[in-house]
């Protein structure tokens, strides 16, 4: 009965020191949330895993979209409601969901927003507008 007990402890122990050396989740990174952000933004179908991933990236989901999209993308009526979307993702819950603390509050998103707003038709004007106040009341309390 020793035996089969100290065995347990030896596979348990090995285990535990085993789950240290895994890597840290890295769903939000540049790569990942670049690839999400062309998914969406393409009306592909996309899944919660890649939802999971703008709520882990916050203000980096703008570089994103700014590193992928160029201005004749993103004026379209279809292309800007996908942006916006991905936008109110990766502000969903920024306290606790973003993994990166500077990443939290919106600073290139909020440039980006104000860019739509300057190339974008009257039709998304509205829709810029909610989102930037949904993005500023997420935030209010990280700053």
């Amino acid at each position: 009965m020793k035996i089969q007990v100290c065995a347990l402890v030896i596979v348990l122990a090995a285990m535990a020191a085993c789950g240290q050396d895994c890597k840290p989740d890295d769903s939000a990174s540049f790569a990942r949330v670049k690839e999400v952000v062309g998914t969406i933004t393409s009306g592909q179908l996309y899944t919660s895993w890649d939802e999971k991933v703008l709520y882990r990236a916050g203000d980096l989901t703008a570089i994103a979209i700014i590193k992928t999209m160029p201005d004749d993308v993103i004026i379209s009526p279809e292309t800007a409601k996908s942006v916006l979307l991905v936008l109110h993702f990766a502000f969903e819950c920024p306290l606790w969901c973003v993994a990166t603390p500077s990443d939290r509050e919106p600073r290139v998103t909020m440039l980006l927003l104000e860019h739509l707003r300057n190339i974008g038709n009257e039709a998304t004007q509205s829709e810029i507008e909610k989102t930037k106040k949904f993005i500023l009341e997420q935030t209010r309390a990280v700053n």
